[in-house]
């Protein structure tokens, strides 16, 4: 019996891996990890599954241990509600935990098992750990502006009205949907146009059906002239793993129709000639019912005189404050920067004991993950959905020459291959890989310390 349910539950997903307890009062206790996909890109979606199956339930809490997933991306965890499942003659209560991870470095990856904590029998569970197989992103066919972004995606414009006044705000609205990384891709690039001041966006709350996303980026923008005004399509490169191409989704142009304030369009009447002739007009000036406030009190015996007085001072002492802690805080980021390529050339130094021709996908692996680490502090980003593209792109946006950043993606590529094709490799290769990382850690820091 028990080995027809453990061979059942084998067969329920592509990289399962199970541990079954039977308590003394009956009740059978499974636990089961599982992916969608065994082999995915960089950056492309992967849906880690743990499943608890028991057949009765616990007076006590239940408590799941999920791999930490330090070489993803990773969402916050999903708990479904509980079904039920007959397997063979027995009849199960499911419960599962749903991950939506994002790998961020190419390679062999390692899930570490999951674990689970029977109370009441002092019993833990685990489930078995799960390998990998993480391709790199191809670099031919990749269009300009790509950052990462993996999946199949499109993109829909709006704006609230295309006619409107000048001065008056209008609000653009990108929706970005799909399945893959959303969260992850940076603000889209707007087309600047003369005339219209445009605002930070507000991006809002992912909705998610189940892998399907949306995430909306809201600008606002103020137009200062009259005009007709047009948004070029506002693009977002990606790569899609189903068709393993580069693909461009595109919104359609706005068309924006901006005219005169209404403020600007009132004429003021001049009186007319013969009634100034006739003496009509001193008609005009008819006492009004205002009730005249006390003249006898001078103006610097009124509260309004003294606190206008004091509101240069307080600009001025808000000015030197802001002044200050700019400087304050300008002059902190050479020290921090200088600390993280200290800590990162002690890193390098460590990963020379992986140097020998049996680890020589961990070494590879490794030097990667400290480049990209650094690569992240450095320039305070967030490693996750960090890649080779968008690496390059951010140093060039920081001043970094080519050549500099084009020598990182040369050791990082030469990483992806030490991982791939590691009986091919020499020690005097991860010499060189490791001399030249160091080397090119040392002209960035250089770069970003001028």
């Amino acid at each position: 019996m028990l080995i027809f349910i453990i061979s059942v539950l084998f067969v329920i997903g592509p990289a399962n891996a199970s541990s079954l307890y039977d308590d003394p009062f009956g009740g059978k206790h499974l636990v089961e990890a599982n992916v969608d996909k065994l082999t995915a890109y960089v950056n492309e979606q992967v849906t880690y599954t743990f499943s608890y199956y028991h057949t009765v339930i616990s007076p006590f809490e239940i408590k799941k241990t999920l791999p930490s997933f330090t070489d993803f991306g990773k969402e916050e965890p999903l708990h479904l509600s509980p079904y039920w499942k007959n397997i063979g003659s027995e009849r199960y209560k499911v419960e599962e935990v749903k991950v939506t991870l994002f790998p961020i470095t190419a390679g062999r990856i390692r899930i570490e098992p999951a674990i689970l904590d029977l109370p009441e029998s002092e019993k833990k569970l685990t489930t078995k750990p799960i390998i990998l197989t993480i391709l790199p992103l191809p670099e031919s066919g990749k269009p300009q502006g790509f950052t990462g972004a993996v999946g199949s995606f499109d993109l829909m414009a709006r704006i609230d009205k295309h006619k409107v006044e000048v001065g008056q705000p209008i609000t653009l609205t990108i929706d970005i949907r799909g399945e893959g990384n959303i969260d992850s891709i940076p603000k889209l690039e707007i087309p600047e146009l003369a005339g219209l001041t445009k605002h930070e966006p507000k991006v809002s709350k992912n909705f998610s059906e189940n892998t399907y996303k949306i995430r909306r980026d809201e600008y606002i923008f103020v137009p200062t002239i009259v005009g007709q005004w047009q948004l070029s399509p506002i693009q977002l490169p990606y790569f899609d793993p189903n068709s393993k191409t580069y693909q461009i989704a595109r919104a359609q142009p706005i068309e924006i129709h901006v005219i005169p304030g209404t403020s600007s369009r009132k004429n003021i009447e001049p009186p007319v000639q013969r009634d100034i002739r006739g003496g009509r007009d001193i008609q005009q000036n008819k006492p009004a019912n205002v009730d005249i406030s006390d003249q006898s009190i001078y103006l610097y015996q009124r509260y309004y005189f003294w606190f206008l007085q004091l509101l240069p001072v307080l600009a001025i002492a808000g000015a030197l404050i802001y002044k200050k802690r700019r400087q304050q805080q300008q002059s902190s980021i050479p020290v921090q920067q200088r600390k993280i390529s200290q800590n990162t050339e002690i890193r390098l130094e460590q990963a020379k004991t992986l140097m020998n021709e049996s680890s020589a996908p961990k070494f590879f692996d490794t030097l990667a993950k400290i480049l990209h680490q650094y690569i992240a502090e450095m320039l305070d980003l967030s490693p996750v959905g960090l890649t080779t593209a968008s690496i390059s792109l951010q140093l060039t946006q920081k001043g970094i020459p080519e050549i500099t950043h084009s020598k990182l993606v040369e050791v990082l590529q030469q990483c992806d291959y030490g991982r791939f094709a590691p009986a091919t490799l020499t020690l005097e290769e991860m010499q060189q890989a490791l001399n030249a990382a160091k080397e090119v850690i040392k002209q960035i820091g250089n770069e970003l310390l001028v």
